[in-house]
């Protein structure tokens, strides 16, 4: 049976410890990603219940609990990742295949390295520098204007890359490689540390490791 999508809603209370339920995505889908920018929660991506990979973007208002259909991501994918900096949405990485495709991983893994940024209040996308490696499965964060792109999916395993775009100069540099490569992670930044937690190593086995980076922030 392959995996069917959802279009579910759920909000957590950390005051009450409680969640329920929110009216739900208007498009069933998964391998997205979501943030919140100024209030109002971005869903962008993913599979489709019919396993086709699409750009859409839908748009959550907490306030007057309704979904909204904003301006399609130039590039559909997948298992991508995302940071937010300076109010503007910046997607980045993911694939095009490799969910409910009988091929290969050699010929499904269709690895992106593609970089968008969003502008909510215009309601553009904006083609942004490349990132320097292809990967999916990834994890992004910022740090004031810098956003860090951990790990991965590639077809031979799994990257422990590090790279770090600078929304300023719209530059690339490499970064200190992870201690643990792994894909399916997280990562979180707080007080100016990265927090970059679980995944799945090489051997298809999940991890709940823990790595925090600590990168130099003061020319920002």
């Amino acid at each position: 049976m392959k995996d069917r999508p959802s279009d579910e809603l759920l909000i957590y209370d950390p005051q009450t410890k409680k969640w329920k339920y929110g009216p739900p995505m208007p498009t069933s889908r998964g391998a997205l990603i979501a943030e919140f920018i100024n209030g109002t929660l971005y869903a962008v991506g993913g599979v489709d219940s019919s396993h086709n990979v699409i750009p859409t973007v839908e748009a959550y208002d907490p306030k007057t609990n309704l979904w909204t259909t904003r301006a399609p991501m130039p590039s559909a994918r997948h298992h991508l990742s995302s940071a937010v900096v300076d109010g503007k949405l910046y997607v980045i990485g993911g694939r095009l295949l490799g969910d409910g495709i009988p091929r290969p991983i050699a010929e499904a893994l269709s690895n992106l390295n593609d970089n968008e940024m969003y502008d909510p209040q215009e309601n553009t996308w904006k083609i942004l520098p490349p990132m320097p490696s292809k990967r999916s499965g990834l994890a992004a964060t910022s740090i004031n204007s810098s956003i860090y792109v951990f790990g991965g999916q590639s077809v031979n395993g799994t990257f422990n890359n590090n790279e770090m775009y600078d929304t300023k100069t719209k530059i690339w540099s490499s970064e200190l490689r992870m201690p643990t490569p792994r894909l399916g992670l997280e990562a979180i930044a707080v007080d100016n540390s990265i927090y970059v937690i679980g995944g799945k190593l090489n051997t298809n086995k999940v991890t709940g490791v823990n790595e925090i980076f600590h990168p130099v922030t003061s020319q920002h």
